[in-house]
């Protein structure tokens, strides 16, 4: 896990950058509009999917240095547009008990956490949704 000013994971802190700066582009972005990629999904990668990517490139880039940016400035406690929703984002992330899950949903930031106890009644009745479980 970062170090430094809270704790959250790298691909929680580029989801929470997309959504809370409304770029369409990014990774999570993509993925929502169907895009796969070679790593981060189960799916194969189609030719429409990897059009789509690369149609998109430059904002897939423009999306990661945004997200890099705001967490390093986070980190060092340096003013962001993002620090109150990584500050939340982080105090989920530290709740989430050992092999439990946060589920956040896109775009709207929505997050549940449950623990492993709970992740196969809800699982079964719920949309499945991007889920980082937490491991130490």
């Amino acid at each position: 896990m970062p170090i430094g000013h809270g704790a959250i994971p790298h691909d929680l802190v580029h989801l929470a950058t997309e959504a809370g700066l409304g770029l369409n582009y990014g990774f999570w972005g993509l993925l929502a509009q169907g895009a796969t990629f070679r790593r981060g999904t189960n799916q194969r990668r189609t030719r429409p999917c990897r059009a789509m990517i690369a149609a998109h490139r430059s904002e897939l880039n423009q999306a990661e240095a945004l997200g890099n940016a705001h967490h390093h400035a986070w980190q060092r406690a340096q003013p962001t547009a993002l620090c109150t929703t990584f500050d939340h984002l982080a105090q989920l992330w530290a709740a989430v008990p050992d092999g439990g899950t946060l589920t956040v949903e896109w775009p709207s930031l929505h997050a549940t956490i449950a623990s492993q106890q709970t992740q196969h009644t809800s699982q079964n009745a719920r949309k499945p949704r991007p889920r980082i479980p937490r491991t130490n």
